[in-house]
């Protein structure tokens, strides 16, 4: 995995005029374009390890698990959630463990929003690349210098607010977030397998057999 981050764009836009930004641009940068296609298709990974999760830690089959993992998906309700179920199915350990998935789920997701909500550009000096417009900070600028209420001077508070993705970029988006899937995976493998084995040395201890015969 790389170390470098996204770059500023260091050059100064004044106007989005002339600006080749949109869907059609993202597709004159091909390999920039496969980044942003594939990060899109593995968080639908990252959230079907996660329902996975949710739905071995309630205990319940993949119908209702799946019910009820949509209606708390996006919602700040779905931490408070996750940590009242934990409270009442986890270890200590395994409730830090879900504390800091759950972290990293959050931070994952920030990135993919950025990804696929943002709105891209394909400049001329950037041949091999993508920037990332931040329309938040360069609208207020852009009014104000169009109704002549700021300088060309001004727009230097714009500098280094844009990013310039590499495809390089949008693979450690997209390694972090499978490194994400699979440790959701696996921590769901783990609880229902301790779950089967409880329920196992239940039923011997019963006089049953495993499935209860």
């Amino acid at each position: 995995m790389s170390d470098d981050m996204p770059q500023p764009y260091r050059k100064k836009i004044l106007t989005l005029a002339g600006i080749d930004m949109g869907p059609m641009a993202v597709l004159k940068r091909h390999e920039p374009a496969l980044g942003i296609a594939a990060v899109a298709a593995a968080w639908g990974n990252v959230e079907r390890s996660m329902e996975f999760l949710t739905l071995v830690m309630l205990g319940v089959d993949a119908k209702i698990g799946h019910a009820i993992y949509s209606a708390l998906i996006g919602s700040a309700a779905q931490k408070a959630a996750f940590n009242a179920i934990a409270k009442l199915k986890l270890t200590g350990d395994e409730q830090t463990h879900l504390a800091e998935l759950l972290a990293e789920f959050a931070a994952r997701g920030g990135e993919r929003n950025r990804v696929v909500h943002g709105v891209w550009a394909a400049l001329p000096d950037v041949p091999d690349g993508l920037v990332l417009l931040d329309m938040d900070a360069h609208l207020p600028t852009l009014v104000a210098f169009e109704a002549g209420e700021r300088t060309s001077d001004d727009a230097q508070e714009m500098k280094g607010k844009h990013l310039v993705y590499k495809a390089r970029d949008f693979q450690d988006v997209l390694d972090r977030m499978l490194t994400l899937q699979n440790r959701l995976f696996i921590f769901g493998v783990l609880i229902r397998n301790r779950g089967i084995i409880k329920r196992a040395k239940n039923n011997e201890g019963d006089g049953g057999s495993v499935d209860g015969t």
